[in-house]
C-alpha cells in the first residue's frame, strides 16, 4: 500500500463539495432528496477507486469493515423508508398536506 498525497486524499471531498454546489445551482437549492445522495455515492466511489487503483489497497480491506456497519444500520434504514412510504401514501390519499 502506498501513502496518499494530500491532493489525492482531498480529491473525493473536493468532488463532493463541487457536486453539491453544482446540484444546488441546478436544482435551485433543493438538495434534500436525490441529488445529495448521488453526490455522496459519487464521492465514495471515487474514494474507493483511488484506494484500489492508485494506492493498491485490496478490495477486501475496504469492504470488510463496511459489512458490519451496513448490517447494523439496515433496520434503521428500513424504518425510515417505511415511515417515508407511509407519509407518501397519506399524501396521495389527501390526509396530510406536505406543501403549504
Amino acid at each position: 500500500m502506498k501513502k496518499p498525497s494530500l491532493l489525492l486524499s482531498l480529491l473525493p471531498v473536493l468532488l463532493l463539495i463541487a457536486v453539491i454546489v453544482l446540484g444546488s445551482f441546478l436544482f435551485n437549492g433543493d438538495m434534500t432528496e436525490g441529488p445529495a445522495q448521488v453526490a455522496l455515492i459519487l464521492a465514495a466511489t471515487v474514494g474507493s477507486l483511488i484506494a484500489i487503483y492508485a494506492l493498491k489497497v485490496p478490495w477486501e480491506n475496504i469492504a470488510t469493515p463496511m459489512v458490519p456497519i451496513v448490517v447494523q444500520e439496515l433496520p434503521i434504514i428500513s424504518e425510515i423508508r417505511a415511515v417515508n412510504m407511509n407519509m407518501v401514501m397519506r399524501n396521495i390519499e389527501g390526509r396530510i398536506n406536505l406543501r403549504p
